[in-house]
């Protein structure tokens, strides 16, 4: 059997443990993740347990200075060097956006490597925009091989890199439960319809405006909840004095532990996406995994998964009236025709994003880079 090397960072694991299993059937894999000082959703101990589970053999790779202490590139080095002890038959990465990071990376075989990119455009929120261009620019003149997570950032990397090849794979569900999730389309909880923003608050994911409609709708409805869960670091100054009726907002500001986030998502309605830009959007997988409808800006990374009025519904964000009126149409709807959206969320999944059609295509992609390097060698 073949090994592949999958070589990423903590806060790609929700990722990560989504696919890895699915490729233990083709390769023997090596899960190679750097591990700094920095929180993440995942502890070493369950990306261990994880491993250990489905028979895949974890190696940290501790890095113990700071970014912008220069003697970090001394840990980066050594730890491209155990990665290279392994002598894998293909390897697949994160991108390296750290400019000393890229530069170590060139000990890696650019003929069996692809580096998957999640962004590529930054965010606009992006902190050290110029250390981290300069560090993409690197590892995209080293490498050959890459791979995106929708069309839309295919298009994109196209037309900046149109030598480099690329390969779009869409990503899994994401599914916080040790289990199968066993989620029922049936299963709807309360009365009061239950609106949900979730994940690390940052100025582009539009959660002033989410405010601000749920203001307006509050004005002639109270049978709702907004539900605002995630880490926020100025949440006090720049959110909470837009607030006008506490009543119908229930807070959970702060970080949402993996155990509790499939209760949360249970427990809703409907997913609020805002966002003025994005490329993936990581919540919106894990509301799949439950058959919750999503309500989203009309910008093109939702297009691909939110087809309008069918499975969810979109909207211009830069235009209030249209959440608002989203949000009044979603309180004022019936039961039956709630279920008939879980419904339809359910049947694209199965048709566009099952787990046989994302393995079928990461098999195809390493096969070919396969194929490729047996012509050079």
């Amino acid at each position: 059997m073949r090994t592949l090397l999958y070589l990423s960072i903590p806060s790609f694991a929700d990722t990560d443990i989504t696919i890895l299993p699915g490729l233990t059937k083709n390769f023997r894999v090596s899960y190679a993740m750097i591990i700094t000082n920095r929180e993440s959703n995942f502890s070493m101990l369950e990306i261990e347990q994880f491993c250990n589970a489905h028979n895949i053999l974890f190696i940290p790779l501790f890095v113990i200075r700071r970014q912008r202490d220069p003697r970090i590139v001394f840990e980066y080095a050594k730890m491209f060097k155990i990665a290279n002890a392994f002598k894998t038959d293909l390897i697949y990465s994160f991108c390296f956006d750290h400019p000393l990071l890229s530069i170590c990376s060139y000990r890696l075989d650019n003929r069996r490597t692809v580096i998957f990119i999640h962004d590529v455009k930054f965010h606009s929120s992006s902190r050290y925009l110029g250390i981290s261009r300069l560090g993409r620019k690197i590892t995209i003149n080293r490498f050959q091989y890459f791979q995106v997570f929708s069309n839309s950032q295919a298009t994109i990397f196209r037309q900046l890199y149109p030598k480099k090849i690329v390969y779009v794979i869409k990503q899994y569900l994401k599914n916080f439960e040790r289990f199968t999730a066993n989620a029922n389309i049936n299963d709807v909880k309360g009365e009061n319809v239950r609106f949900l923003f979730f994940g690390r608050v940052l100025p582009y994911k539009g959660l002033k405006t989410l405010i601000h409609a749920i203001n307006k709708l509050a004005m002639k409805y109270s049978n709702f909840e907004l539900v605002i869960a995630g880490l926020c670091d100025d949440w006090e100054k720049s959110y909470e004095p837009l607030i006008t009726n506490k009543d119908v907002i229930n807070k959970m500001i702060g970080k949402i532990a993996n155990k509790d986030i499939p209760n949360l998502f249970r427990s809703c309605h409907y997913l609020i996406l805002p966002y003025k830009d994005a490329t993936q959007s990581g919540p919106l997988l894990i509301a799949y995994n439950y058959y919750l409808p999503v309500i989203a800006s009309n910008i093109e990374a939702f297009r691909e998964n939110i087809r309008d009025s069918y499975n969810g519904f979109l909207f211009d964000y830069k235009d209030i009236s249209q959440l608002v009126k989203l949000l009044e149409d979603a309180v004022s709807r019936s039961m039956s025709d709630y279920i008939l959206l879980r419904q339809n969320v359910k049947e694209f999944v199965e048709n566009n994003i099952s787990l046989e059609i994302i393995l079928r295509d990461y098999d195809r992609m390493f096969e070919e880079i396969s194929d490729n390097l047996s012509k050079v060698l």
